[in-house]
């Protein structure tokens, strides 16, 4: 492995993660498609595409129907066996599908998708994977000491979604 391989940027390390030949480019079709059971105006799938945007500077739209190329975030009673918290991840040429049992595991599979974009406007691919992961410790938390160090809204609402993006689960504030 080298430290372009995209196993590297993905935090905390999945289960599974197979690394296959190929990439999934990400443009401007490429929509984001909540299947069967998730609420159209679901923050997951908002948080993916804002997410995506800073990434790449892509806007990607939404869709009920998935088509080719398309990222499909699918709630599945058969990956309950992955735990509440975890998810499948599953890129290829047909396109990106992240299933979980839960609203929370769909989150995850989120955040791992975007710590597999490169972060760059020129080369938006997603490599082909195949991922399952679930977390291995039910409390996965940090603590931000406020009492003795002055912190502004906007600083930990950014240490809050940077938290969220490693699927940490706790925030203890001191």
């Amino acid at each position: 492995m080298t430290a372009g391989d995209p196993l590297h940027r993905v935090l905390p390390l999945p289960q599974l993660f197979e690394l296959r030949d190929g990439s999934l480019p990400i443009s401007a079709r490429t929509r984001i498609v909540t299947g069967a059971g998730i609420d159209e105006h679901d923050h997951t799938a908002s948080h993916l595409v804002a997410d995506v945007q800073r990434a790449t500077g892509l806007h990607l739209g939404r869709a009920q129907e998935a088509g080719p190329g398309d990222i499909l975030l699918q709630l599945d009673s058969g990956a309950a066996a992955h735990g509440p918290e975890g998810y499948a991840l599953d890129v290829d040429q047909d396109g990106a599908v992240v299933r979980a049992a839960t609203a929370h595991g769909l989150w995850n599979g989120t955040r791992t998708l975007v710590q597999l974009l490169p972060h760059d406007p020129l080369e938006a691919r997603l490599p082909w994977v195949h991922i399952v992961d679930q977390p291995r410790f039910e409390w996965r938390g940090v603590m931000l000491d406020v009492a003795r160090h002055f912190f502004g809204v906007d600083q930990v609402l950014r240490f809050i979604e940077l938290i969220a993006r490693f699927k940490l689960n706790r925030l203890h504030l001191h």
